[in-house]
């Protein structure tokens, strides 16, 4: 019993990063956009498996996966991972729902159930951003190695080339005799005269009498912006975004806080450890000492709802439930939007006789 109450103490001690269930392999279970998903350079499929240091990519594609852990994960275009002790993302944007650490080549991502995003730019930063749940973001003291193989998973341009479709070949009748392509003759343009010089006026320079400006109106009369509903992506009526700069009813609107004045720089050396809460997002290169941390906005939630990561997809990911409620409470004075309300279940009607 003693060595169980010194177990939990250890567990209970606050800075100690979450270590999640061994990752071993990750399964493909969804492609979109296009077949243009690779394990090993190699052609993917819906149920392929990718096993430890095996890489997998995506160029015009995104593709969905379920580590051994029971994890969601999706990946954006143009992404890349290595199945590892952690999900090692080394280029593009992945979206982690469940018990999965992801990491980049410089940070990793311990995890407490959550929902979060993981994303390496093009100059090498990393942002984490938790939409729900709680992340502990450290330094990545060895990261992976992948697989020896003939790529480069930083140069897309390496990637094989597999074509979308079949080539088109053009039908030929064996019973119709082939006839020769007629070819055009060239038609000579006419000839131009020259203009005739016009002598100038012995009595002066001489003014044009007309006006030197066009008649009728410079602008067009018609509305610029269309004068129709517009519509959402399902089809349901939306109103337009305002702009923050402009007035309402001949007032000032009040100024909107920008990331600038919400930023955070703290100290991230490889001794330090930072701790996300929902709602908020860090960015950290991997040649500072520094990180910054900002919150996140009722956007960032929309973007991520109506972005490559979630939209089109056939299987929901788990943890839509608690994405709405982190929503609630991080933006209590912010509506809903209409496909994040659940619908209300409708009992069924039973008739007290059979027909």
């Amino acid at each position: 019993m003693g060595a169980a109450l010194v177990g939990s103490s250890l567990l209970a001690i606050p800075g100690q990063r979450a270590h999640g269930q061994s990752i071993s392999a990750a399964t493909v279970t969804e492609i979109l956009d296009s077949n243009q998903v690779y394990i090993q350079n190699r052609a993917a499929q819906v149920n392929s498996v990718a096993q430890q240091r095996q890489q997998v990519r995506t160029r015009d594609a995104r593709a969905s996966l379920r580590f051994n852990t029971g994890a969601v994960a999706r990946l954006a275009h143009n992404s890349s991972l290595v199945v590892g002790q952690c999900a090692q993302l080394t280029r593009g944007t992945l979206l982690v729902n469940g018990n999965l650490n992801g990491c980049s080549t410089s940070v990793v991502a311990g995890v407490r159930g959550t929902i979060y995003t993981i994303e390496v730019t093009e100059t090498g930063e990393t942002i984490v951003q938790v939409f729900e749940g709680e992340v502990v973001v450290e330094r990545n003291p060895e990261p992976i190695e992948p697989m020896a193989d003939d790529f480069d998973p930083l140069d897309p341009s390496l990637d094989p080339k597999v074509p979308s479709t079949d080539p088109v070949v053009p039908f030929v009748n064996p019973m119709e005799p082939s006839t020769p392509p007629i070819e055009p003759s060239p038609v000579e343009p006419p000839p131009v005269d020259p203009p005739n010089p016009v002598p100038p006026d012995p009595t002066g320079p001489t003014t044009p009498t007309g006006p030197t400006t066009p008649i009728g109106p410079t602008t067009p009369t018609g509305p610029t912006t269309p004068t129709g509903p517009l519509t959402g992506p399902l089809g349901f009526l939306t109103a337009p975004k305002q702009n923050s700069s402009s007035s309402v009813d001949g007032e000032d609107s009040k100024p909107v806080l920008t990331d600038e004045t919400q930023a955070e720089t703290v100290d991230f050396a490889p001794a330090d450890s930072i701790t996300l809460a929902e709602g908020q997002q860090v960015v950290v290169d991997a040649e500072d000492d520094e990180a910054v941390i900002t919150p996140l906005s009722p956007e960032d939630f929309i973007d991520l709802l109506e972005g490559p990561l979630i939209d089109g997809f056939a299987v929901e990911i788990p943890g839509m439930a608690n994405l709405r409620r982190s929503f609630e409470q991080l933006f209590p004075g912010i509506p809903l939007p209409y496909y994040w309300v659940p619908a209300i279940p409708t009992p069924p009607i039973r008739f007290p006789f059979p027909f």
